[in-house]
């Protein structure tokens, strides 16, 4: 049987065809299996930066929304520590400390007014709006300015 003879082969061909088969097969798993990783490790990272980036302090406003101790599931509420072009850097209620990124569409306002970023200060209380992104920041869709809060007053704050 000579080389000619062997390639028409029935069984030849039979086999090749199935060679064939499997390594497409392969080729397929192996895709799947490159995107089911990176959809893994994306999703991973964003939940590790979850609730660094959206779960709230303790105390709100009024206290009595945040006793409930829910995330933030859309942005933060805090004081300003830094600003730059792009970012803020926000310190809650308890001290973690979030970064902020801001993009052409961010809106900014001070009760009705709108305003820009240069009209933002350190120690601004700020409540943000936005979404996370997989760095564990939150890209801001609106920046509100509060209003300067109370100071606390206790019952047993001095002699009677």
């Amino acid at each position: 049987m000579d080389i000619k003879q062997s390639f028409e082969s029935k069984t030849l061909r039979f086999l090749l065809w199935a060679i064939g088969i499997v390594i497409v097969l392969l080729i397929t798993f192996k895709a799947g299996e490159f995107v089911g990783t990176n959809k893994a490790e994306f999703s991973y990272r964003w939940g590790e930066n979850y609730y660094r980036s959206f779960a709230g302090p303790q105390k709100g406003l009024s206290g009595e929304i945040r006793d409930q101790d829910f995330l933030e599931g859309h942005g933060t509420l805090g004081s300003i520590l830094k600003i730059s072009s792009s970012t803020l850097t926000i310190k809650d209620d308890d001290g973690t400390e979030k970064s902020i990124t801001i993009s052409s569409t961010t809106a900014f306002r001070s009760f009705r007014n709108e305003i820009t970023m240069s009209d933002l200060k350190i120690d601004d209380q700020v409540a943000i709006i936005g979404s996370p992104n997989d760095a564990g920041q939150i890209d801001a869709k609106l920046i509100r300015v509060l209003p300067p809060m109370p100071l606390a007053t206790s019952s047993q704050s001095g002699p009677k």
